[in-house]
């Protein structure tokens, strides 16, 4: 059958969300999704003060929101389930075209099952629906296409992605021109043009909302600078970084300069443009360290250059694949155990017992694949065993991390901070106003105002046109709840637990809050309105 690769990433699709997981209303969704909901329903979050103060350009959510209806969970889990397919159908066309083997296709799919940590506090998926994960397969596409020459319907669907996530799109902009750059005489002027408006056309929604923004001084601020770097350090400040980032990350990058030497140099105009294309991913580390640790550049900061980085580690995985296959091939021993070794490693880099159990099982499998090398069965057992271990592989995940580990929209799952959300929605009027802990996402569920959150200064702030202005009205929130932001931000969920009766009623004669939400056990003078095994709501 032609296209029986499509049933087997079908496949390894279903095992990766098992395996890895999937979530839903956590992370960025509480507060994106409260902004698209916010727009949709006016009554909702009108004494939010993140909601308020904030906007940013792109669509998805805004869409998602609106298409969805009240059947947001649903068209969430089926829409990730589908862009996850498509990501893992265009990493295997890649691969595929860089190497024309369909074994090192499969085995480049393989080591995408599991997110790979980057830098920039990026990975190489993500385990919940977001604009990033919506926008990467079509990237890949435009790579793909790019690859193929076709530089036109490469920019359209290049441009289209700009609109529902410009950041993750600029840096693929930023391959593409760095190889027009070089390449600007033998494509030529016009077919250079037409790719260019074509980008233009297909970004226009995007371009429009991001020209008709507030501008900012090109220079941030110390208290700005101060604020980036604690709440998104791991994103944007390398010197905050523990030494554990660059651990998992340089390895990947020895491992694809190795394996890049081993390329198929039957297809170097494919590996060329690959070569471009890094270049260009490193450039733009090298200009996001520069511009936010020696010379900080708000606009070039806000582009969160160092999350560029997936791309250089995915280029890797595929080259690595066949680095990797071409080893496992070879007829001594010793290079099919250092395949082995470096094929273990790469899919799974986590806790050392797992690592172990899954090395001695992929040793003892090729051991037992050996005989079946030169009959007829050796693809029957080879796809048996790649199918017992991923099924092993899910059976373990599932009961290692817990019954919530894949949040299915059809399952009823219990948990203490959702019931609290849950409750606070179907039991308060809608203007009523919550404080809650400072790290604890409240909005998506509840759908009711928060005081302040942690998370809120990320898009409240850093990525808001309007930041500098309301950096001391959320510092003064934090204040009011016991946290040193600046200067004691791990300590901030503790000292919240500690807030006294006198400090709750000063934030209630300021800001005329509803209700107050404690981890238990919490003793105070007020009204209990609902607490399950965890947390307790207070009336104020």
């Amino acid at each position: 059958m032609k296209n029986k690769y499509l049933i087997f990433l079908l496949l390894l699709t279903i095992f990766a969300i098992l395996i890895e997981g999937y979530r839903f209303g956590e992370e960025n969704h509480t507060n994106y999704f409260s902004l698209a909901k916010a727009k949709i329903d006016s009554t909702l979050y009108t004494r939010d003060f993140y909601i308020h103060n904030t906007e940013y350009p792109g669509f998805f959510y805004d869409l998602l929101v609106r298409l969805s209806g009240d059947k947001l969970e649903w068209t969430s889990f089926f829409l990730y389930f589908f862009l996850l397919y498509f990501t893992f159908i265009m990493i295997f066309k890649l691969t595929k075209l860089l190497f024309n083997n369909d074994y090192v296709s499969y085995l480049s799919v393989l080591f995408s099952i599991i997110p790979k940590n980057t830098i920039g506090g990026a990975h190489t998926r993500d385990y919940a629906l977001q604009h990033s994960t919506f926008v990467f397969p079509f990237l890949l596409l435009a790579i793909y296409l790019f690859l193929k020459r076709r530089y036109i319907w490469s920019f359209i669907f290049l441009g289209l992605s700009f609109n529902f996530h410009g950041m993750t799109s600029i840096f693929v902009l930023s391959m593409f021109l760095l190889y027009f750059l070089f390449k600007f005489n033998k494509i030529g002027k016009f077919k250079i043009f037409l790719s260019f408006g074509s980008l233009i056309i297909a970004s226009l929604p995007f371009l429009i909302t991001v020209l008709g923004r507030k501008k900012e001084s090109l220079i941030p601020s110390p208290l700005w600078i101060d604020v980036a770097r604690t709440r998104a350090g791991l994103h944007l400040f390398p010197s905050t970084w523990a030494i554990s980032v660059w651990l998992n990350f340089i390895p990947i990058m020895i491992l694809f300069f190795l394996a890049y030497k081993f390329r198929n140099k039957k297809r170097e105009i494919y590996n060329r443009t690959i070569a471009i294309f890094s270049l260009a991913v490193f450039i733009m580390l090298i200009l996001g360290f520069v511009f936010s640790e020696i010379l900080p550049i708000r606009s070039i900061i806000q582009l969160h250059l160092l999350r560029s980085a997936p791309f250089l580690v995915i280029f890797a995985l595929l080259y690595s694949s066949n680095y990797i296959y071409g080893l496992i091939m070879k007829p001594k021993f010793s290079h099919n155990l250092l395949g082995i070794f470096l094929g273990v490693a790469l899919f799974y880099n986590g806790n050392m017992k797992v690592y172990l159990a899954i090395l001695l099982y992929v040793i003892v499998a090729f051991i037992i694949l050996r005989y079946f090398k030169k009959t007829k069965w050796f693809k029957a057992a080879l796809i048996s065993s790649v199918l017992v271990f991923l099924i092993i592989g899910s059976i373990g995940a599932n009961i290692w991390k817990g019954e919530n580990h894949v949040n299915l929209p059809w399952t009823d799952y219990y948990d203490e901070w959702i019931d609290i959300q849950l409750w606070s929605k179907n039991n308060t009027k809608k203007d009523a106003l919550f404080v809650t802990r400072y790290d604890k996402p409240f909005r998506f569920y509840s759908e009711r105002s928060i005081f302040v959150s942690g998370k809120d200064l990320g898009l409240g702030i850093i990525l808001n046109p309007n930041g500098e202005e309301i950096i001391p009205e959320y510092l003064k929130r934090l204040n009011f709840i016991n946290c040193n932001f600046l200067e004691e931000s791990k300590k901030c969920i503790e000292n919240y637990n500690e807030l006294s009766e006198e400090d709750i009623l000063k934030i209630k004669e300021e800001y005329d809050i509803d209700y107050i939400i404690f981890d238990k056990p919490k003793k105070l003078n007020f009204q209990v309105a609902y607490e399950n095994n965890k947390f307790i709501i207070f009336s104020v």
